[in-house]
C-alpha cells in the first residue's frame, strides 16, 4: 500500500478504468449492429439468384424481375462497403484503445511499484541515519552495549552503518530518478493520447455517419432507379 500516492495518478487509473469500459461497451454496440448487417446481406445475397432464377421462368415478367434482381444486387454490395469499411475503421480502432487502457493500467501499476520500492528504501535509509547518530551521541540502545563494550565493536557497526547507508543512498538515487522519469513518461503519454483520442473519436463518429448517409443515398438511387424500370414497364403494357 503506497503511502503517498499523488492524487494525479489515481485519477489517471480511474479514467483508464473507465474509458476501457465505455470503449468495450462500444465495440459490443458495433459488434452487435455489424452482426445484424451481415444477417441482412446474407438476406439480399440469396434474394439476387432467386430473382434471377424466377425471371427464367417467367417470360412476361423477366425484365422486372431482373431489375428486382440487379436491385437486390447493388443494395447488398452497396451495405457489405460500408460494413468492411465498419469493421475496419471503427471496430478495430476500438479494440485498439480498449487494449491501450489496458497498457495504461500497466504503466500506473509498475510506476506504483517502483514508488513502493522507494519508500521501502526510504524507510530504512531513515532508520540507519536514526541508528547511526545514537551511536553518535552515545545512546544507542542497552542491547547493543550489552553485546560489547568495546571501542573497537562500535567502530565496526558504526562503519557497517555507514557502508550501509551509503548503499541505500545510491540506491535511493537511482530509484527516484527512475520514478521521475517513468512520471515523466506517464503524463507525456496521457497528454499525448487524450489529444489524439479526442481527434480520433471525432474522425471514427463523421467517418461513420458519413458512410451510413452516402449509403443511404445509394440506396435511395438504386430503389428510385429500379422503380422507374418497373413504371415504365407498367405504362408500356
Amino acid at each position: 500500500m503506497l503511502k503517498n500516492r499523488a492524487e494525479e495518478y489515481s485519477k489517471m487509473y480511474e479514467y483508464a478504468q473507465s474509458f476501457g469500459q465505455k470503449m468495450a461497451v462500444f465495440e459490443r454496440i458495433a459488434l452487435r449492429v455489424s452482426s445484424e448487417q451481415n444477417d441482412y446481406l446474407q438476406a439480399l445475397a440469396g434474394y439476387v439468384p432467386a430473382y434471377e432464377e424466377w425471371a427464367a421462368k417467367e417470360t412476361e415478367l423477366a425484365g422486372n424481375l431482373s431489375a428486382m434482381a440487379k436491385l437486390m444486387s447493388s443494395l447488398h454490395d452497396n451495405l457489405k462497403s460500408m460494413v468492411d469499411e465498419t469493421s475496419l475503421k471503427i471496430i478495430l480502432p476500438t479494440k485498439e484503445y480498449f487494449l491501450f487502457t489496458d497498457s495504461i493500467k500497466a504503466a500506473l501499476t509498475s510506476r506504483d511499484a517502483l514508488q513502493h520500492e522507494l519508500e521501502v528504501i526510504t524507510e530504512e535509509l531513515v532508520k540507519c541515519r536514526e541508528e547511526k547518530q545514537q551511536m553518535e551521541d552515545g545512546t544507542e540502545s542497552k542491547g547493543f552495549l550489552s553485546r560489547s563494550n568495546t571501542e573497537e565493536a562500535t567502530q565496526a557497526k558504526a562503519d557497517k552503518l555507514s557502508g550501509r547507508i551509503s548503499e541505500l543512498e545510491n540506491v535511493h538515487a537511482q530509484c527516484k530518478t527512475k520514478l521521475e522519469e517513468r512520471n515523466l513518461e506517464l503524463k507525456t503519454d496521457m497528454e499525448r493520447w487524450h489529444l489524439g483520442k479526442k481527434a480520433d473519436i471525432k474522425e471514427w463518429l463523421c467517418g461513420m455517419a458519413d458512410r451510413h448517409i452516402d449509403t443511404y443515398d445509394k440506396q435511395i438511387a438504386s430503389l428510385e432507379n429500379t422503380l422507374e424500370v418497373l413504371k415504365n414497364s407498367i405504362s408500356s403494357k
